[in-house]
């Protein structure tokens, strides 16, 4: 397991009995023995809107990131993620990012993820001129329509 990894898994277990909680970088950093760039990157890689996660952070001497786990269990929660994450363009990573996230928390099936995950894949826009534009649009279409019916 690589040390981004391990860090993931600490700040999510951290995560497990809190919606929220502080972290300093260098404390990080330090107890995992590796750089502040490393924790840096595991934040903006696997906390970020997408996967239901806001950072914040405050610099200076005691200075901190606060990650929140945003909760999806209530519709204004998934409509803020729908519009506002997914935007007018949205690579499929992210859109990959955010239909993991609804079937993680319950909102999709396993059949319908792996249906929208295929719907905004590359493979599915091969030809398009803006591909990430017409992803975005397809991406909401679809889980507005879908979470609709929940």
């Amino acid at each position: 397991m690589s040390v981004s990894d391990t860090i993931e898994l600490f700040i999510i277990d951290s995560l497990k009995n809190e919606n929220e909680i502080n972290v300093q970088r260098n404390e990080l950093a330090n107890f995992f023995g590796c750089s502040p760039s490393q924790i840096n990157y595991v934040l903006q890689t696997r906390f970020s809107v997408s996967r239901g996660y806001v950072i914040s952070s405050r610099k200076g001497g005691g200075g901190y990131v606060k990650i929140i786990r945003l909760s999806m269990q209530d519709n204004d929660d998934i409509i803020d993620l729908i519009t506002c994450k997914i935007g007018e363009s949205i690579t499929a990573k992210e859109a990959k990012d955010i239909v993991i996230r609804l079937a993680d928390v319950g909102h999709i099936n396993k059949r319908e993820r792996l249906i929208i995950q295929a719907a905004v894949s590359d493979k599915a826009f091969i030809d398009a001129y803006n591909k990430d534009a017409v992803r975005a649009n397809t991406l909401k279409a679809v889980l507005i329509e879908l979470l609709s019916w929940g």
